[in-house]
């Protein structure tokens, strides 16, 4: 329906312009028998219909043909592009990083990791490495490509990571030495206990 209201306006002029064509024909030939003048009549008439189905009906219906406006809007996404890497460190000992982090490790080809610790500024670090490195963990892929994890639960509780709930934590990529750095909260590690000599 808002086709046709968009499209007809623009036949108008054309629908103006043969019925101006018809009026003057009329006009000049009125000197002629009533059969002739009805004969020219019925086929100006019969050229006007020809001329709406062409010029009007046949392109609103099947859409095409010249059109100045169109109907259509831009339709707005909801989400953008993630590009500030983060890690989420879960309750049941992985690590999830965003899509922009995944990103950067799959480009480093970081399909397997060392994970290091620097306890003196509670900063822990992903740092690519190669698959037969005893001290590796992998790194999953999801099924779609762009996401994965590290299963890291013997990690975690080394460092006395204590939170009981989901933490995302920002990630800084070291390019040089094909890392990232992330920066704990105090109030999740635990410092390890130490048992009472004997």
């Amino acid at each position: 329906m808002m086709r046709q209201i968009i499209r007809l306006p623009l036949r108008a002029a054309k629908i103006r312009q043969m019925r101006e064509g018809l009026n003057h024909l009329l006009l000049n030939h009125s000197g002629l028998s009533p059969a002739c003048a009805c004969s020219l009549a019925l086929n100006a008439v019969v050229n006007v219909y020809i001329n709406v189905c062409i010029y009007v009906l046949v392109p609103v219906h099947y859409g095409y043909g010249k059109v100045s406006t169109m109907a259509y809007e831009v339709f707005r996404r909801t989400s953008a592009r993630v590009d500030t890497p983060t890690l989420s460190i879960t309750p049941d000992g992985r690590m999830i990083p965003n899509a922009a982090a995944f990103r950067i490790l799959l480009a480093a080809g970081a399909r397997h990791v060392l994970l290091l610790w620097d306890k003196d500024n509670q900063r822990l670090a992903i740092k690519a490495t190669q698959k037969g490195n005893k001290n590796a963990f992998a790194v999953s892929v999801g099924a779609d490509g762009r996401s994965g994890g590290i299963r890291a639960k013997s990690f975690l509780s080394h460092i006395g990571w204590s939170a009981h709930q989901r933490e995302r934590l920002p990630a800084v990529w070291d390019e040089k030495q094909k890392m990232f750095e992330i920066d704990l909260p105090s109030s999740y590690v635990e410092p390890k206990k130490v048992g009472n000599p004997k």
